[in-house]
């Protein structure tokens, strides 16, 4: 009894049963979309939607190196989509040729750091010039393995961002 109170007693002074803070911001996943100069607008969907949307391409098939399952991989001037088994699996943008949509906010390669400040400022505050800002994804306000990155070179500017699933 002596032992359970002291482990209680160290774990309240050095905080180890406080909640978790967050670092980054999150959002839902149906309010992420792709989109071109054209307005032409991606919900991350099917391979279907992908073609429906912003053009028919012809996607490269593959096999997944892990489960063997085939892969598709489809690629625009800045833009490269990837599905597994006709599912999303994840996007890469960049060009400013396309930009992300979140909850309404646009993004894009070449915007400065600082406009995260105002929609998404848990992951602002976590970024750093020369490295990733991360907005993870939830699905009905569940945080999933899936995030969107933004690199942001030393200046300050995105040079690239990555949605998708972490399969690691």
């Amino acid at each position: 009894m002596k032992f359970l109170l002291t482990v209680s007693l160290a774990c309240i002074l050095t905080g180890s049963l406080k909640q978790p803070q967050q670092l980054e911001d999150s959002i839902e996943n149906s309010k992420i979309k792709i989109s071109n100069r054209n307005k032409n607008i991606y919900s991350l969907g099917s391979q279907y939607e992908l073609k429906k949307t912003l053009g028919d391409i012809k996607g490269i098939k593959g096999k997944d190196e892990i489960s063997g399952e085939p892969v598709y991989t489809y690629k625009f001037n800045g833009l490269k989509v990837y599905f597994i088994k006709q599912r999303f699996e994840s996007a890469t943008i960049t060009n400013p040729s396309y930009f992300i949509l979140l909850a309404g906010a646009t993004f894009s390669v070449g915007d400065q750091i600082d406009k995260f400040k105002r929609y998404f400022p848990q992951s602002y505050k976590s970024a750093s010039k020369g490295d990733n800002l991360v907005i993870y994804i939830t699905n009905h306000k569940t945080i999933t393995d899936a995030y969107i990155s933004f690199a942001i070179n030393k200046m300050g500017y995105i040079t690239s961002i990555w949605i998708g699933n972490d399969n690691s």
